[in-house]
């Protein structure tokens, strides 16, 4: 509804436009807030309409209050993941290498005790059955998979030790570049801050589009028919 002022609360006073015709009287006003020219529900107008009047069970998802409530968090989390990002940068640079090669001698190591742990599984199943059955040849095959598995890693890891070696310098080459230029971590936080205000002019855009059929609930203050 066109309105002249953004209520703030459900005993305020509306006065609609065009005055001659009091659409306002219809509906019961509600707490709201100013947005972009529309008046926007508070939270707490939002909890009151998704109550039933038998207690505090909602009637309808609350999930879009919820992300309201919570607002923010979501601010507060941006500048935690910024200065994560740098500590991850920095953390980079000085552990790219190690990180590295630690990464291929524990794959090798969990491909190695995964199937000496499946065979030990095994071994104990037919020990205390004094049979094979479906789950010790499951055990088993997992076992050879996982050493097979192992075997063919250090193969090619062995093979391609040159292009091995090449390839985490180039990683360390990238955690160095990463290093020099911290204001990298602009360029996503930019891009999301982009998109927010273009989420929120949608917004705006939406609820004009509401705001202007004959079944809406929506104050809007000084709108034009």
């Amino acid at each position: 509804m066109c309105a002249e002022s953004c209520p703030d609360s459900s005993t305020s006073t509306v006065v609609c436009q065009p005055t001659e015709v009091d659409y306002c009287s219809n509906y019961t006003p509600y707490d709201t807030y100013e947005i972009l020219n529309y008046c926007i529900p508070s939270a707490s107008a939002l909890a009151n309409e998704s109550y039933t009047a038998n207690g505090n069970e909602f009637t309808t998802s609350n999930y879009y209050l919820s992300m309201y409530e919570s607002r923010w968090v979501f601010v507060i989390c941006i500048f935690i993941a910024l200065a994560l990002a740098l500590v991850y940068i920095k953390f980079m640079d000085w552990c790219a290498v190690p990180v590295a090669w630690g990464t291929i001698v524990v794959i090798e190591i969990a491909l190695c005790v995964s199937g000496y742990f499946s065979y030990a599984y095994a071994q104990n199943l037919i020990a205390e059955d004094g049979s094979r059955n479906s789950f010790t040849a499951g055990a088993l095959c997992t076992a050879s998979a996982c050493w097979i598995a192992a075997g063919l890693f250090y193969i090619v890891m062995f093979c391609n030790f040159k292009s091995l070696k090449i390839s985490i310098a180039i990683i360390e080459t990238a955690a160095d570049f990463f290093a020099d230029t911290k204001r990298i971590v602009i360029v996503p936080l930019g891009y999301f801050s982009l998109w927010v205000l273009v989420f929120v002019f949608w917004i705006w855009g939406l609820t004009g589009v509401c705001s202007i059929t004959t079944d809406g609930n929506f104050y809007d203050i000084n709108a034009q028919f």
